[in-house]
């Protein structure tokens, strides 16, 4: 039911282009074609920013990020929830190390809600609008959204950078609130809002990939 031909990159480089029921063989080929500076770009920026998955080792020691600081992990016997985060460190219980992503998650999705929201209600004024809000959850494979209805969402891994990051990427989404595609309205409308948002941008191309468990 969709009306327009869309491309997603996959973490493993494939391409998934969604398109209307309607749309012919010859469309689609030629909306590739169309795209094909942009695919090696998005590919080139991939490849820039080390999309390598390292696995935690569950041992004492091993080391998590929260907010651009690494967090060591400690194991033990008895805690009263899962995982905390006391001491300036993460204890998690030993009988829970099989699900320990997902506790993970959880815990990042708790700090971040009410954290990011804070941060929404302080550039709402900067664009002129009120009453935003804005979720943290898994989005998968997608960092952060403004969708047509104007709900933020933003992938808890978002938890991992830093502070002044977060906000570029809160001040980049209220944008689109008004603005949906990047133009040059768009990123003139952002550079009001944020002067110095380039840095932050250039960050997470270096750094993106480096926010995973």
């Amino acid at each position: 039911a969709r009306k327009k031909i869309t491309l997603i990159i996959e973490r493993d480089n494939s391409l998934i282009v969604r398109a209307p029921l309607q749309a012919t063989q010859d469309e689609l080929d030629n909306f590739i074609k169309r795209k094909r500076v942009w695919i090696y770009k998005k590919l080139a920026e991939k490849k820039y920013m080390n999309f390598t998955e390292q696995k935690k080792q569950f041992v004492n020691g091993e080391w998590f990020l929260y907010l651009w600081r690494s967090y060591k992990l400690v194991l033990v016997d008895h805690q009263d929830v899962p995982l905390k985060f006391i001491h300036n460190k993460f204890h998690l219980r030993r009988d829970c190390i099989a699900e320990w992503e997902q506790y993970f998650i959880s815990w990042y999705i708790l700090k971040g809600t009410d954290r990011i929201q804070e941060r929404i209600s302080y550039y709402q004024k900067k664009i002129g609008r009120t009453w935003i809000w804005g979720w943290v959850k898994d989005l998968q494979y997608r960092r952060w959204s403004c969708t047509p209805s104007n709900k933020l969402y933003f992938h808890w891994k978002t938890m991992m950078a830093p502070w002044d990051v977060i906000d570029y990427i809160i001040a980049h989404e209220l944008v689109h609130i008004i603005e949906k595609k990047h133009t040059k309205k768009f990123w003139d409308m952002l550079a009001l809002t944020m002067p110095w948002y380039e840095k932050h941008k250039d960050w997470l191309k270096i750094h993106g990939g480096d926010l995973m468990l």
